[in-house]
């Protein structure tokens, strides 16, 4: 990637930013090197680990790295035949080797829910025998352990001896009568790794031996006894065997460390890769980052993007926060075919910071860096990035600013390609308008031929002008407000932008006679071009108006038709709620008129039942009363008569409510105030008693004595079918088939229930014992699947 482009779209902050969030100093120096990938593929496959890690930290919380560092130098030394490491360099390479088993281990027990992390760990080689040795050898601090090995352990059992014999000795020395007042202080230190005593230099003839070291003073010396010579030397002798010893421990654990070399190497790698996805992973939740959709075709689409660098308000380690509220999201589209996008319009409107936003952005998700932005945009992996931003001068080059520019199109214009993205800010620029117009476009041509995707920012009439002239190119233009004379940096695309350079300079209050007299300074054609500019923004601008109106305005639509919606679905609820409570009381109604059939068959007169068939007519009342009964006998239902209100009298003819039987009102009973009562009706020649509330005065006169009923049709049968019922539905047909016989006049009910198990049988004939219409249950005949009985 082209360092120039970097630099000037501020890449290498962004690094920065993402270094701070790392868990190790390696992880942190790596994020530094990050560079743009070319690789559509490793690029969508960076993210979607991100993706995962950031899901990852937030639940499960940070990955296990500590104990990594770069240890890559130490075994640079040990490649060296005869060098080996200090104890404390083997426990830094040992808590690199000890951090990577961890971190594999722990993605490892999260793989199901994170695969991607756990597969790029699992190439990592776990070294255990090494860990095993380290932790053998050394301990907590770097030393050395007596159990290093079992001639290290016997060497310092008998170091441990000799100093013990020295000590006894002399404290011997000390407590003898010889060495009164000779002692500086009665203890034994070391002088030059001997035992010495301190004794007074005006003693010195008390004490015989060698003289191994005096104070500064000269008042004390420090005297290794004859007596202790031997001693001395046997314990020196001793502590060479010891480093010896620990010598050869060392370089065998640096001989098998290096040995290891290439798998140790190889975990750190990908231990530090895995850090900087993690440092990715947490910058993204910072600056509130989404990976972005992969358009291949090269159409980009960045929505409500924001420039990082300018929503950083406060940087403090990992603490950072994205909430300036002077950086304004905008939307930015180009590529497809419109390769060729050409920026203008207002001086300080923000072109040169969409430039910005739209380089960095896409260097950003080349480096696998979630932006900030939207979801529901698109990025393209351009191949790669070319910018030409700022107006310096190249002092080094002796270059004037037009000449700079120069020289970096003529890099750009030779290093671009099909599939690069190119941005240059004020193209042709510090010159004569008209070559440079001319240039410009001359440029624009060349690297469209070369299928590249070009923003340029220009105040170049020309520019504009070819950008309406060509299928492959759109004008884009800053947002001024013009009753404010400020930019509103949002951009409009398909209309060119004024420069608005005499309402900037306005608003940064220069004189008015100056800008009124350079506006008389403006040519004709420039002056139509500006003000048709201005009406075509000003309409623009209208539109867009009018289109957030619309946009607002369906969006209310919408909510109503949900409101609508779910008060539809409210009243649905409510009206199924009153059919089943009408339901429920359909059913307590049908049960109440059954009570009341019950009763006026156990009343009439079995004479008249043969006779008329009075039975049979009630009957089929009954059976039709699911279709006779109306809403008018619900509570609440309106009666179109004003009859029901009527209150009958003894004498009047009345009707049974819910029943097509009439009779003569005899006489009422009150048995206390309020009390609607009972009443005694004679229907067929019998009379009953029924509650007042149930009877309706009907007008015509009706002679004493006579039924009158609709005409509704039964079958009253011989025979029922009951085979395949269990016995609770069995029981229910049996009774209507009986009463249905009664009705009919029938003495006889034959019940078909078949032999099978007998339990139906056994059912039914246990439920008709006590019933009050069967006068007898016939012995059972040949056929055993058919129980006889007798009907009254």
């Amino acid at each position: 990637m082209d360092d120039r482009t970097l630099k000037v779209l501020e890449y290498p902050k962004i690094l920065e930013i993402v270094s701070d969030f790392a868990l190790t100093l390696p992880g942190t120096e790596a994020c530094l090197r990050l560079n743009p990938l070319t690789d559509t593929g490793e690029i969508v496959h960076i993210h979607e680990i991100v993706s995962e890690l950031r899901e990852l930290n937030s639940i499960e919380g940070r990955i296990p790295l500590a104990g990594i560092s770069d240890v890559s130098h130490l075994f640079e030394r040990i490649r060296v035949e005869g060098t080996y490491l200090t104890p404390h360099e083997i426990k830094e390479i040992g808590s690199n080797i000890t951090a990577h088993r961890r971190a594999k281990s722990f993605l490892n027990n999260l793989r199901k829910k994170y695969p991607l992390p756990a597969i790029l760990t699992d190439p990592i080689v776990p070294l255990p025998e090494i860990e095993k040795d380290i932790e053998r050898t050394l301990g907590p601090r770097g030393e050395i352990l007596d159990g290093a090995s079992d001639r290290l352990y016997n060497i310092r059992g008998d170091i441990r001896k000799k100093r013990d014999a020295i000590n006894r000795l002399l404290m011997t020395m000390m407590e003898s009568s010889a060495l009164d007042n000779a002692l500086q202080e009665p203890i034994v230190t070391m002088r030059n790794g001997r035992y010495v005593l301190p004794v007074k230099a005006d003693f010195r003839g008390r004490v015989s031996g060698i003289i191994h070291d005096r104070s500064n003073s000269g008042a004390t010396l420090f005297i290794e006894p004859i007596k202790t010579m031997e001693i001395n030397n046997e314990l020196s002798f001793l502590i060479r065997k010891e480093n010896d010893e620990e010598v050869r421990i060392l370089k065998l654990l640096s001989s098998k460390i290096n040995d290891s070399r290439d798998a140790v190497k190889g975990n750190h790698g990908i231990i530090v890769e895995l850090d900087t996805l993690i440092a990715r992973a947490a910058a993204a939740d910072a600056m509130g980052g989404i990976s972005p959709e992969v358009d291949d075709s090269g159409s980009l689409s960045f929505i409500n993007s924001v420039h990082p660098l300018l929503s950083l308000t406060d940087r403090e380690g990992r603490t950072l926060k994205f909430d300036n509220p002077k950086a304004v999201p905008i939307d930015i589209e180009i590529g497809g075919e419109k390769r060729i996008v050409v920026l203008s319009g207002a001086n300080t409107g923000g072109k040169t910071a969409a430039l910005k936003t739209l380089g960095l952005l896409t260097l950003m998700f080349k480096t696998g860096i979630p932006i900030p932005a939207s979801e529901g945009s698109r990025a393209v992996p351009f191949k790669e990035v070319f910018a030409d931003i700022g107006d310096e001068q190249d002092i080094e080059g002796n270059l004037s600013t037009f000449s700079a520019k120069v020289t970096r199109l003529k890099y750009i214009l030779s290093e671009a390609e099909s599939g690069s993205l190119v941005l240059v800010d004020e193209i042709m620029s510090g010159t004569d308008p008209e070559q440079g117009g001319a240039l410009a476009i001359a440029i624009l041509d060349y690297l469209s031929k070369k299928n590249a995707t070009i923003l340029v920012t220009t105040h170049l009439n020309i520019l504009k002008t070819y950008a309406l002239n060509r299928d492959d190119a759109v004008n884009v233009s800053v947002v001024f407000d013009e009753s404010t004379n400020r930019p509103l940096y949002k951009l409009n695309y398909g209309a060119p932008g004024g420069s608005n350079a005499l309402m900037v300079a306005r608003s940064l209050n220069l004189p008015e006679e100056v800008i009124e007299n350079a506006k008389t300074n403006l040519t004709e054609e420039g002056r139509r071009l500006s003000e048709l500019v201005m009406d075509l923004e000003s309409e623009r601008l209208k539109i867009r108006v009018e289109r957030r109106a619309l946009s607002d305005l369906r969006k209310s639509f919408v909510d109503l038709e949900t409101k609508f919606k779910l008060l539809i679905s409210k009243m649905v609820e409510k009206r199924d709620a009153i059919l089943e409570s009408f339901k429920e009381d359909l059913k307590e109604t049908l049960k109440k008129y059954d009570e009341r059939f019950k009763e006026i068959f156990a009343a009439a007169d079995n004479s008249m039942i043969k006779k008329g068939k009075l039975h049979e007519e009630f009957y089929s009342a009954k059976r039709g009363l699911l279709d006779e009964i109306t809403v008018s006998d619900h509570p609440g239902a309106v009666n179109g008569k004003a009859e029901s209100e009527k209150t009958p009298s003894p004498g009047d003819t009345v009707s049974i409510k819910g029943l097509a039987v009439k009779g003569i009102l005899i006489q009422m009973q009150h048995h206390q105030e309020g009390d609607e009562g009972k009443a005694e009706v004679e229907v067929g020649g019998r009379r009953v008693w029924i509650d007042i509330s149930e009877l309706k005065k009907e007008t015509p006169v009706v002679p004493k004595g006579s039924v009158v009923m609709q005409e509704i049709y039964s079958d009253p049968k011989t025979e029922i079918n009951i085979i395949g019922l269990r016995v609770d539905e069995a029981i229910d047909v049996v009774d209507k088939a009986i009463d249905n016989a009664v009705l009919g006049g029938f003495e006889e009910l034959d019940i078909i229930h078949g032999r099978g198990t007998g339990r139906l049988k056994k059912g039914i004939r246990e439920h008709l014992k006590d019933h009050r219409h069967v006068t007898e249950i016939k012995p059972e005949g040949t056929n055993m699947g058919v129980t006889t009985v007798g009907i009254r």
